[in-house]
């Protein structure tokens, strides 16, 4: 396995540890509210669904937005990567033959 790809999951890792410390530490230090919100974002693929109940889901919606923005765009860097490193393997074996 690439290094480089185990450095990205160890850092996918990491962020998500982070943000479920976050959202317990939030639950933990909010006490009783008068205004909760709840809110799910599930991706199937790049398309996200939005589920939410209270005064933030509007925010939620948004932010759903951007995370498939920025999974789209990281797509395609990552596929354009792949298909030029093929392409330069491709003409390697060509020019040595």
């Amino acid at each position: 396995m690439p290094r480089w790809l185990l450095i990205l999951l160890g850092v996918g890792l990491v962020l998500v540890f982070t943000g479920v410390v976050v959202v317990f530490a939030a639950a933990a230090f909010a006490g009783d509210s008068s205004s909760t919100s709840t809110g799910v974002v599930i991706f199937i693929g790049p398309i996200p669904l939005v589920f939410g109940s209270g005064p933030e889901t509007g925010l939620l919606i948004l932010v759903g937005v951007l995370m498939t923005a920025i999974s789209i765009v990281l797509v395609v860097i990552i596929r354009r990567k792949i298909t030029t490193r093929l392409q330069t393997n491709k003409l390697i074996r060509e020019c040595k033959e």
